[in-house]
């Protein structure tokens, strides 16, 4: 009996406990982001530039993912109790002129509704007279739509390879193809450089 009274008790409680907890509700990141973007650590890339004739390597030194609490901005939508973010960190290496550039992508979801924020950096594997990793930003609300806008490919080759789910993004006078669990394909800045992906080792 007394066994029994125990069993009962501790049932209770534990069903008391449960009944108060509040299951946490996280807002992504956009999952088209995440599938253009979002690569773990040891992931690489490497380039040919026509322009310049040189081979560039970008390498994954870091992948974190986070959450945070940020004030809800206008607009109606669900009010997550967290937003992600995630966190990248590039080594952009230029092997012949033994330049290193340590880079960062920044994505944050939005805790009043379920996209991608405005602002985030994106790290590129283009770079400003051989010293600067160029960087652009954007938004992606919840039906992937890009502003800046964003034009998409069904399919695209460059360098005689074939890539589907292509999108082409315009900073300034750079222009970027990025493939769905690929990256960045090609960034061409006519008469500046033009950098193709020739060779890959990437994790999602």
């Amino acid at each position: 009996m007394k066994r029994f009274i125990l069993s009962l008790t501790i049932g209770i409680v534990t069903l008391l406990l449960c009944s108060t907890c509040k299951k946490e509700h996280v807002a992504p990141v956009n999952q088209l982001v995440k599938d253009l973007f979002c690569f773990k650590t040891g992931s690489e890339w490497t380039y040919y530039d026509s322009v310049s004739q040189t081979t560039q390597k970008m390498i994954v030194t870091n992948f974190e993912v986070r959450k945070f609490a940020p004030e809800p901005k206008g607009g109606q939508g669900k009010i997550y109790d967290y937003a992600e973010s995630i966190h990248l960190n590039f080594t952009v290496e230029n092997m012949e002129l033994s330049l290193f550039n340590n880079c960062k992508t920044w994505l944050m979801a939005d805790r009043h509704q379920n996209n991608t924020l405005n602002g985030m950096y994106i790290s590129t594997p283009a770079m400003y007279n051989t010293l600067h990793c160029t960087e652009f930003s954007f938004h992606c609300d919840g039906s992937n739509n890009f502003i800046p806008s964003a034009a998409y490919l069904s399919n695209y080759t460059v360098n005689g390879v074939d890539y589907s789910d292509v999108y082409v993004f315009n900073e300034s006078t750079v222009n970027y193809y990025v493939s769905k669990h690929v990256g960045f394909i090609r960034c061409v800045d006519y008469g500046y450089f033009d950098l193709v992906l020739i060779d890959k080792n990437v994790q999602q």
